[in-house]
This record gives structure tokens, C-alpha cells and sequence, in this order.
């Protein structure tokens, strides 16, 4: 059984500065997690809040509304595979594994954000406009 806390996501933000080992081990305790709502960049996430041997782990869910039934799914029409096109399958499977390295994969997205953005200043400059003023983030 599940047991829930909710907890207002400043709540985690109020104890940056001091240790969260007491947290931790009364959430632990209690057998509960805690639900939070967190925006990331631009998009708030469901999320919850777990405890972990050295800290909290934030787990990222979806809103009910981002969910589908299984009934709803198209299955594919059951066809007979023959033994040639399993094996076919199970050999392009293998010749594509591969040990995974995290390191190979970079953000594009946030990669081509960026360059569009320096692209947008430096087109503003060239046309004798200044750039917009950046906001200081309070911390």
C-alpha cells in the first residue's frame, strides 16, 4: 500500500542551506512520498518526491489527462511470422547492440535553442539594435 504526502514543492526549497537527513528518514519512516508539482523550463510536471540513502529523488510522472487506456491502444492484426523472419529479426537486433554510453548522446535541442538565440543577438547588433537586457535571477 501506497501512502501519500503532499507536500507544496517550496517546502524542499526552504531547507536548501540545511541538511535534509531528518526529511529523508522520517519520509523513509512513514513509508509515504511526497507529490509535488515542479516547472521545468517551460512546462510544469507531476513528480514525486522519494527518499534515497543520501537524499531525495525527484521521479517525474504524467497528469492523468497525458494518460490513455490500454484498451484505446491499435494493436497490430496478429499475422504468422515465419522462423526465417524471427531469425532475420533476432540477427538485426544483434548487429545493433551496442554497450551503452551516455556520453554519445548530447542535447540537441537545447543545443540549436542556443545557437538560434546568439544567431537572433547577433542579427539585432548587426542591424545597430541592442540586444535585450538580461534579468538578474534572484538566488
Amino acid at each position: 500500500m501506497l501512502l501519500v504526502l503532499l507536500l507544496p514543492w517550496q517546502a524542499f526549497g526552504n531547507i536548501r542551506n540545511r541538511s535534509i537527513g531528518p526529511l529523508v528518514s522520517v519520509i523513509r519512516d512513514s513509508g509515504k512520498i511526497a507529490i509535488a508539482k515542479v516547472v521545468i523550463r517551460t512546462r510544469q510536471h507531476l513528480a514525486a518526491v522519494k527518499p534515497q540513502k543520501r537524499g531525495l529523488m525527484l521521479e517525474l510522472m504524467h497528469f492523468p489527462k497525458e494518460l490513455i487506456a490500454v484498451s484505446e491502444f491499435n494493436e497490430p492484426a496478429e499475422k504468422t511470422v515465419g522462423k526465417a523472419e524471427m531469425q532475420m529479426a533476432k540477427q538485426l537486433i544483434e548487429s545493433m547492440t551496442q554497450e551503452w554510453k551516455p556520453e554519445q548522446y548530447d542535447d540537441d535541442y537545447q543545443e540549436a535553442l542556443e545557437k538560434l538565440i546568439e544567431e537572433k543577438i547577433e542579427s539585432r547588433m548587426n542591424q545597430g539594435r541592442l540586444p535585450p537586457r538580461r534579468i538578474k535571477r534572484r538566488t
